[in-house]
């Protein structure tokens, strides 16, 4: 059995250098995920006052209080749509204007609902349109009731929450649209409690006191995004795999993609010390996976290799992500010989019993590039282009892909 123990979560470092911040005092986060978007989220909270060490132990932080300083230089977040969102929303807190910029792409994705949730809290906030740059003009916000738009992104949700703590009276804020990447709020709830904030969900809204974060010890944990592609090759090759550490009950939403390749006929052992699968002859199936966004190109390379039709729905959210999903995923299965259809929210894929070798451009897309490379260990002659993407989430995936390369296909 080919076993491997991640790094840590993004979505959950995210949130915690965030939290440690915002505290007063010093944090220790251990197993936090060194990558290209944290790493835009860790100089940005030092430019907003966070004193930052990284020790044997972990990232030490020192934060802020919540009141944070005013950056000498625009945040520049890359095409980190995490850091953009819920920086934003941070950046209210400080004393002067704060602006926040990032490559071409991350201006394409969604910022409105979120600033337009901000105006309402009394904030003085300017963006392009609904879409970044965005500048904050350095006012707390006046808390209360509010509501925000998740249709888009569940980080619009996220970002109000973390700042809620810090607002001039306690807030109610109330999710309106569809609630797509669901779980990841449930994630945003997780780390704030680690950090000594409970938020009271109540009436289909979310009640955060005033108060805020205290420094703490957090352990992250092993990314369940970057077990995909683990769990993907374990799949596509009939080989056992297991990734340690997994909590099987935890609130990330990718955890929820071992299911769906056990309903596609995989064999899963979960345990103690993490989860374990191997794959059978794979069907296709149905699944809404709105709530699992990162995991969609996972599950459309298995599906190409399953028996049947595949519909995966429920994703029109994809388009804004680091490049038009669904867009990418057509045309990279197509050059691999694999029937797929697309709507503007959906994708039906048909599995081959033949899969052609070809190039595969992932779009400068990390999870196009990881999954494609997985279709690889099934099929010699993918070879995917632009392969440095991947450090934007898992600088470490080339080398586990050897690791599973020599274990699975030797």
């Amino acid at each position: 059995m080919f076993e491997v123990t991640l790094p840590g979560s993004k979505s959950h470092t995210h949130r915690a250098m965030i939290c440690a911040l915002l505290a007063q005092g010093e944090s220790l986060l251990k197993g936090w995920l060194r990558s290209e978007d944290t790493l835009l989220t860790l100089e940005a909270i030092q430019d907003l006052g966070a004193l930052v060490e990284e020790t044997e132990e972990g990232l030490l932080v020192r934060g802020t209080g919540g009141r944070l300083k005013v950056p000498q230089k625009p945040l520049f977040l890359g095409n980190s749509g995490t850091s953009l969102r819920l920086l934003t929303a941070v950046s209210t807190l400080s004393e002067g204007e704060v602006l926040l910029v990032g490559e071409k792409r991350l201006h394409q994705r969604p910022i409105g609902p979120l600033t337009e949730a901000l105006r309402r809290w009394g904030v003085k906030v300017e963006d392009r349109e609904g879409f970044p740059p965005v500048l904050v003009k350095g006012s707390v916000p006046r808390g209360g009731g509010n509501w925000v738009d998740c249709s888009q992104s569940s980080q619009f949700l996220s970002a109000l929450l973390l700042i809620a703590p810090y607002a001039e009276r306690e807030s109610f804020i109330e999710p309106e649209g569809k609630k797509v990447s669901w779980p990841y709020v449930l994630v945003t709830l997780e780390v704030m409690e680690a950090f000594g904030l409970r938020v009271i969900e109540k009436d289909g809204g979310f009640f955060v006191p005033k108060g805020g974060f205290k420094p703490t010890v957090y352990h992250v944990p092993p990314d369940p995004s970057s077990a995909t592609y683990v769990f993907l090759a374990g799949a596509i090759t009939g080989r056992w795999v297991k990734v340690r550490g997994l909590n099987p009950r935890g609130f990330h939403p990718d955890l929820g993609f071992v299911e769906v390749l056990k309903r596609m006929g995989c064999e899963v052992v979960e345990g103690e010390d993490g989860i374990s699968l191997r794959g059978r002859d794979l069907k296709g199936v149905e699944v809404e996976m709105g709530e699992m966004p990162d995991a969609v190109p996972a599950l459309a390379v298995a599906a190409a290799f399953a028996e049947g039709e595949t519909f995966i729905k429920g994703i029109g959210h994809l388009r804004l992500k680091e490049s038009d999903r669904i867009a990418a995923l057509e045309a990279n299965l197509r050059a691999m010989g694999v029937k797929v259809s697309c709507a503007e929210d959906s994708l039906k894929i048909e599995g081959q019993k033949e899969i052609r070798p070809c190039v595969i451009d992932p779009f400068g897309d990390h999870r196009i590039a990881m999954a494609f490379a997985i279709a690889s260990l099934k099929v010699e002659g993918i070879r995917v282009v632009d392969g440095g993407c991947v450090k934007k989430s898992f600088p470490e995936f080339w080398s586990l892909f050897q690791e599973l390369k020599e274990a699975l296909c030797g």
